[in-house]
């Protein structure tokens, strides 16, 4: 049977959509790396009223992954990365665990004697002379590009599984690429797509027919996303959630080696996390949705600064232990269709991001796929209403919110995506006549 002529409009609309998204996407960045110093639209950053976009404007692009090419030339020198790193501009010491590290041993192929760009960036002390590695900057920015049209490409194709109206894949992979945190993920070339690409290879190894195989494939994702980013531990509660009980034990006995193995710079890590949890920000960070960095500032702005004295990191984890705990909890009573996991860990892994100590937005590129793959146009109003404050500020175009206004909302954009979640554990109808999801 032939769809409808209203289901091929919406088709072709939402075709056009995508398109134009991509279009867009890829004149962004052609302007931004255009330039001899690539730069994200020039302007000094976060100035009010010429203020363009909630992304930051360093001098370079990708100033996170030069943390992570500094770090490894250190490392790589005999030099421990947690002590003190040469070439980066913003950090004396480096700042993730030291399995992130081990991910990106690969730079040792670009060594600092290779590299023929030298930025001079004007700090506290003088000028400072950067090595900056173009070539590798650029690989790693295509390879976020490619892991997250995976994760994409996963959440049209999850769609198709829980029967919900079909949407083109261009329009799905426009708009995850057009999403803010992705933006803001490339822009600073910064890593939690290697958390995303665990959930991609997580996801498929619970559906596997032997199951002792998948739930260790399963427990190895989790172990390595957390090692990496640490809020990834999360997943163990959906492990659980989902049932899988052998395999939230398993990811448990290799995050617990990993500790063994890694004790000492593990240590030195978590000194350097514990000094930054108990910085606390003077000013709102619009790039950032940290309710910790905000925790004092925040009760300050509505006038009780005394609440601000409360251990701010055990309030947010009872938070955000009590949101996910709940969504969760309806998981595990209604087993969900297998198709599910796949939002619903995605949107356990945005929750996560919460309790970290800076939290800044890109590590939300896991909310726009999660929402891409469960909402549903027919769902009732309140299901809607989920999806409201994370669209928002789903795109990076300042839109005149800022403060603590702009931190609520990130913060219950996150939360209520959970709704969406909880509105696919009773089965979609079929979209009746509805033509197949467009490529």
């Amino acid at each position: 049977m032939s769809p409808p002529d209203q289901s091929r409009r919406q088709q072709r609309g939402w075709l056009l959509a995508g398109i134009l998204l991509l279009v867009l996407w890829v004149a962004w960045w052609g302007v931004s790396l255009a330039r001899p110093v690539p730069c994200l639209w020039p302007g000094p950053p976060m100035t009010g009223g010429q203020r363009i976009t909630y992304l930051l404007i360093w001098p370079f692009v990708g100033l996170d992954f030069q943390h992570n090419y500094a770090a490894v030339n250190s490392w790589l020198d005999g030099h421990d990365p947690y002590v003190e790193i040469d070439g980066d501009p913003a950090n004396a010491h480096y700042v993730y665990p030291p399995l992130t590290l081990a991910a990106f041993a690969w730079l040792g192929l670009f060594p600092p004697a290779a590299v023929h760009s030298v930025l001079w960036i004007a700090g506290p002390g003088g000028v400072l002379e950067i090595p900056y590695c173009r070539p590798a900057l650029f690989l790693w920015m295509a390879a976020i590009v490619i892991i997250v049209a995976l994760g994409a490409w996963t959440s049209w194709r999850v769609r198709c599984q829980l029967r919900l109206p079909p949407l083109p894949f261009v329009f799905v992979l426009g708009a995850a690429l057009m999403s803010y945190p992705v933006l803001f993920e490339l822009e600073r070339g910064n890593c939690d797509v290697l958390p995303l690409l665990a959930l991609a290879v997580l996801v498929p190894a619970l559906a596997w027919r032997h199951r002792l195989a998948g739930d260790l494939l399963a427990a190895a994702a989790v172990a390595a996303a957390t090692g990496i980013k640490a809020y990834p531990g999360i997943l163990l509660l959906g492990l659980v959630a989902l049932r899988r009980h052998r395999a939230a034990a398993l990811a448990a006995g290799l995050l617990l080696a990993q500790i063994v193995v890694l004790w000492h710079p593990l240590v030195e890590w978590f000194a350097i996390s514990n000094a930054d949890l108990g910085r606390a920000s003077s000013v709102y960070m619009d790039y950032s949705h940290s309710l910790l960095a905000h925790w004092q500032l925040a009760w300050t702005t509505v006038g009780a600064p005394a609440l601000g004295r409360l251990p701010g990191s055990v309030v947010v984890d009872l938070l955000v232990l009590a949101g996910a705990g709940a969504v969760s909890w309806r998981v595990f009573r209604a087993p969900p269709p297998a198709a599910l996991a796949w939002p619903y860990l995605l949107w356990l892994a945005a929750m996560g991001t919460l309790v970290n100590a800076t939290a800044y937005d890109y590590s939300l590129l896991f909310l726009p796929l999660a929402a891409l793959a469960a909402w549903d146009a027919r769902d009732p109003w309140r299901v809607q209403c989920c999806l409201l404050p994370a669209v928002a500020w789903w795109w990076p175009f300042y839109l005149g919110l800022g403060g603590l206004p702009l931190l609520l909302v990130k913060v219950a954009g996150v939360f209520l995506v959970g709704g969406l979640v909880v509105a696919r554990l009773t089965p979609a109808a079929p979209a009746t006549a509805s033509p197949a999801p467009a490529r």
